[in-house]
């Protein structure tokens, strides 16, 4: 099989000839530039070779040649992203369009958010909408493009390659991605529930104007549209009630599914890491095709063979390869091989399993524990799985 047919295979929860492999088309699936430079000098690649997934974040996707080195079987289509999207406010500091600052300390590995625009604000609606919309057609002349670009590329990759085609669409639907802290979001979601929902319908409306353009375009080329992501749970739990969840977010989340469907009929991944077992069942029945990324430390989420017993006819899974926290990055090559052979055993059996590891891999992880990973996809990953 090539790429393309099969991570499409695994997706249609059938077997292909061997586990597909995902590495670098999203925020959530990625490296950080230090634990990549690693690896590419590891390799005898060129480690200034790669492009900026997020900048705040210092992820990175790996150079055309680590990529095929490592059997990658996906290539992503993304609005491009870098330092220069960002206002720098001094070496160490930046701002983003909305007034978003961020600042990387000493010695740190990430830009954190240090202000948030509406932290400062009263939590009312008045004037919120004008205050924060950007113009349609301001936007549309903006990103056109762009969105030439990517449309010519979706098609180049689509027509041109056998690897699976990944859109990243990228909507989040809620005010928890900085535009307001999430100290001042859980406080609002329980004492203002409307500004909150309304706060998140700007957002939702702005990413259909600008996200959603990218989709109308790429729709066709793409095997698989990693559609929305959201963090929603802490590790040892949901960050708020079903209830509230399925109240404000969910039917947000229903509205952009029912976007995407207008424009692609690929599978619609959504990205929720966290304690998030209970909503498992409600990205099912809005139409979620593929879950990113089972969080193994967070609780509820390490039974991976529950997981998939439970949720396997109906969802596949991209992710939850192995552990990030702990494993991958301070396990030993013994122990980094058991961890992906039984994630493997658990979740490829009748397909629908794309391997990844959870999240991204973290800057002080060793090129020679990546490569374990990969090592033991190649002795484990195999159909019909041991």
């Amino acid at each position: 099989m090539n790429p393309r047919e099969r991570f499409k295979t695994a997706l249609n929860h059938q077997e292909p000839d061997r586990v597909p492999r995902e590495l670098g088309t999203t925020n959530a699936t990625c490296m950080h530039i230090i634990a990549y430079q690693n690896l590419a000098r590891y390799l005898g690649y060129d480690p200034e070779d790669y492009d900026w997934v997020s900048y705040p974040g210092q992820l990175v996707t790996p150079s055309e040649e680590v990529l095929q080195e490592l059997k990658i079987d996906t290539r992503k289509v993304q609005f491009h992203v870098g330092p220069e999207d960002y206002n720098f406010l001094d070496e160490n500091t930046l701002s983003t369009e909305i007034g978003v600052v961020l600042h990387k300390p000493p010695g740190g590995y990430y830009f954190d958010v240090i202000s948030s625009p509406l932290d400062d604000r009263p939590p009312t609606l008045d004037g919120l909408e004008d205050e924060f919309k950007i113009p349609i057609d301001y936007l549309r002349e903006d990103i056109s493009e762009e969105l030439d670009r990517l449309e010519v590329e979706a098609k180049r990759l689509h027509e041109e390659t056998d690897y699976a085609v990944i859109g990243v669409c990228d909507f989040y639907p809620s005010p928890f991605l900085f535009a307001l802290s999430y100290e001042r979001a859980l406080l609002y979601l329980a004492t203002n529930p409307e500004y909150i929902s309304a706060l998140t319908k700007i957002v939702v409306d702005h990413d259909m104007a600008t996200v959603g353009m990218l989709l109308e375009r790429i729709g066709p080329y793409v095997d698989m549209v990693y559609l929305m992501g959201d963090d929603y749970a802490s590790q040892q739990g949901p960050m708020m009630s079903p209830e509230t969840y399925r109240q404000i977010f969910l039917p947000f989340h229903r509205e952009i599914v029912e976007f995407a469907r207008q424009h692609t009929d690929a599978p619609l991944m959504q990205h929720q890491d966290g304690a998030i077992y209970q909503w498992i069942p409600d990205m099912i029945e809005i139409g979620i095709n593929v879950l990113n990324p089972i969080q193994l430390s967070a609780k509820g989420m390490g039974d991976t063979a529950r997981l998939k017993r439970e949720f396997g006819d109906s969802l596949a899974f991209l992710g939850g390869g192995i552990d990030t926290q702990s494993v991958l990055s301070y396990g030993t090559p013994g122990e980094i091989k058991a961890e992906v052979r039984r994630r493997i055993q658990d979740l490829a059996p009748g397909g629908g399993y794309v391997f990844a590891q959870v999240h991204d891999i973290q800057p002080e992880v060793p090129p020679e524990n990546i490569m374990a990973m990969f090592e033991a996809l190649d002795e484990y990953g195999n159909y019909p799985v041991r």
